[in-house]
């Protein structure tokens, strides 16, 4: 994440994301990277926006539910998405 400014919107922040991807992917160094997404709800009206970061590691958290990887997808429960 890095800070900058825009003298139309005024001060905000540039975001650069993860895949939600496998980490053992032959087409990528996974070991340098971490795997999630964020959710941006923005508002329409005062063009502002507030961020949820969600980490993915063999599971996440997204708005309270939980959600598990298969183990095919490298996650150590037997619960695939969406669990709980």
């Amino acid at each position: 994440m890095w800070q900058a400014y825009s003298p139309v919107y005024g001060a905000y922040e540039w975001h650069q994301l993860a895949a939600g991807h496998r980490r053992d992917a032959e087409y990528c160094e996974g070991e340098k990277w971490a795997t999630g997404f964020m959710i941006a709800n923005c508002n329409v009206d005062t063009k502002s926006t507030i961020f949820d970061y969600c980490q993915v590691t063999d599971f996440a958290v997204v708005a309270g539910d939980f959600y598990y990887r298969s183990q095919e997808e490298g996650g150590g429960n037997e619960a695939i998405w969406p669990g709980r």
